[in-house]
């Protein structure tokens, strides 16, 4: 199922760049909304592949505050690009999945460096270029969940152990 929200996001990222860029960019200037809507973009995909509503919220706090200090940086585009990349890698690996740590590290360098070489190949400076590349980052941030053992990070039990084995058990009994 997160592999086709996965999907589904990137083609609405893509699909929204002409809209907001479009629409606030006579307001904010056409380079900020860009920039807005890349860490926007960031954010949302974090808050998407949480899991749970209120992981989802944490998540999109979180890397809302980081996009926002991105932005606040003298940064220029293809830095900013980085930043937001690597906010999405820590965000989706350390605190939204499990997975062991260089296997997690090896993963996100992979994903993220070829998502870039493709928004890269695809972008130009027109409306839909800046689309087609977003959704191409997107789309090669879904084969994150093709890789075999990925696992949503659960919260830690509370509670007794044997109480909550006894619970599982009798769960799977009934």
């Amino acid at each position: 199922m997160t592999f086709a929200r996965s999907l589904g996001f990137a083609a609405l990222a893509g699909a929204g760049v002409p809209l907001f860029v479009g629409g606030l960019g006579p307001l904010l200037g056409h380079a900020f909304a860009l920039e807005l809507y890349i860490v926007s973009a960031g954010a949302g995909y974090l808050a998407v592949m949480a899991g749970n509503p209120r992981r989802a919220v944490v998540a999109a706090a979180c890397a809302g505050a980081i996009g926002m200090l991105l932005l606040l940086l003298p940064l220029r585009l293809p830095a900013l690009v980085a930043g937001t990349a690597l906010m999405i890698a820590v965000g989706r690996s350390t605190f939204l999945h499990r997975s062991g740590s260089l296997r997690a590290v090896t993963l996100e360098l992979l994903l993220q460096g070829g998502g870039l070489l493709l928004a890269r190949y695809l972008a130009g400076s027109d409306a839909i270029s800046l689309a087609l590349a977003t959704w191409g980052y997107f789309l090669v941030q879904s084969l994150y969940f093709l890789v075999g053992g990925i696992a949503l990070r659960r919260p830690a039990p509370v509670g007794d152990p044997f109480d909550q084995a006894r619970t599982r058990l009798l769960a799977l009994l009934e």
